[in-house]
């Protein structure tokens, strides 16, 4: 019998050949990679700021008005509620940075914070004082409590703790004219206003 030519493989035979193999080694291990893939997620994300909300019951209205006040007369007594509805934690204070005039050092002051059963703004009926937090007059209230960060501080929850949600205040202002002697023309008070302030800082 006679034997067969051997078959003779060139040099690029083998390499035509090994890129082939090479070549269907990564298509395999792509396709499997893709067929073994998942994913999970971490949706619905936001990022807010807080919120500090400070109210009172006045509808828009002074507290008070009086004319033709007299030495002697009987004290006029005001109550507010302050409502805190803000997210975070606060300290609140009352502030009066208003310019007065030559009557506010003889209109005696007290500003008084507490509870009230039903609270009816500006009546005070059923009023408990828990603080005291100025006795004095009108200007001194003005000299010493006349802006932010200056006022006077007071808390439902206690001395040096702060405001929390949904937290209510009333405040009783009382006022009377004094009896010390003023100059002519030493009648008017000015107008002004009590500004009460919530820091969440």
């Amino acid at each position: 019998m006679k034997a067969s030519p051997a078959t003779r493989v060139t040099p690029v035979k083998v390499l035509g050949t090994l890129a082939a193999v090479t070549l269907v080694g990564v298509l395999g291990v792509a396709g499997t990679t893709a067929a073994l893939s998942d994913t999970t997620d971490s949706n619905a994300n936001e990022f807010d700021a807080g919120e500090v909300t400070l109210a009172d019951n006045d509808s828009g209205t002074f507290m008070y008005d009086v004319d033709n006040a007299e030495a002697g007369d009987a004290p006029v007594e005001r109550c507010i509620q302050i409502s805190y509805t803000g997210t975070r934690d606060s300290t609140v204070e009352l502030y009066m940075d208003s310019t007065l005039d030559t009557l506010a050092p003889y209109v005696d002051l007290r500003v008084e914070a507490g509870t009230q059963t039903s609270p009816s703004f500006p009546n005070c009926t059923g009023f408990t004082a828990a603080a005291t937090l100025y006795d004095g007059t009108l200007a001194g209230f003005r000299a010493a409590h006349g802006a932010a960060g200056g006022g006077a501080v007071f808390s439902p929850r206690g001395v040096g703790n702060p405001w929390q949600p949904d937290d209510t205040a009333v405040y009783r202002v009382t006022l009377e004219l004094s009896t010390d002697t003023r100059l002519p023309g030493e009648n008017f008070s000015g107008a002004h206003t009590y500004t009460w302030r919530a820091d969440g800082a």
